[in-house]
């Protein structure tokens, strides 16, 4: 079996687990925005952890951009993910230093710790919807 990254290049199908697990490791984890197409529908829904709500890849690009201004050094970890047909559920947990506002709490500079789940949703072989919810918030992540 081909891995991922040599489907992608090869313009291979992909298997729905395959096109959701590239796109964690490469566009939210490995911030490859360029490569985007490669795994999402021009038209695909966000309702995003950043608070992004709209729709096509303008939307995934500026939720990724919060996503990536607020924190630096990050360090995501995937916790678990489960499928169903093609629907899938990933569990994940980010540490960070916090520093532009995000969800309405100014930076504090201070590493943070958060978890979140993503719903992704495929169709035709192309992420076509993303739901994104964590636990951010002043309670959850000042250690």
């Amino acid at each position: 079996m081909l891995k991922i990254a040599d489907k992608v290049l090869k313009n291979k199908p992909l298997e729905s687990s395959e096109v959701v697990d590239g796109f964690v490791d490469n566009i939210v984890f490995g911030n490859k925005i360029e490569d985007l197409s490669k795994y999402v529908h021009e038209d695909v829904l966000i309702n995003s952890v950043s608070g992004v709500r709209g729709q096509g890849y303008e939307a995934h690009k500026k939720a990724l951009s919060v996503w990536n201004c607020a924190f630096k050094n990050r360090v995501s970890e995937s916790l678990c993910s489960m499928e169903k047909a093609d629907e899938f559920i990933h569990h994940w947990s980010v540490k960070a230093l916090h520093v532009k506002p995000f969800h309405g709490m100014e930076a504090s500079g201070q590493e943070v710790h958060f978890k979140g789940v993503t719903l992704y949703k495929v169709r035709d072989g192309k992420i076509a919807s993303i739901s994104g919810y964590s636990d951010f918030g002043r309670d959850s992540i000042y250690k």
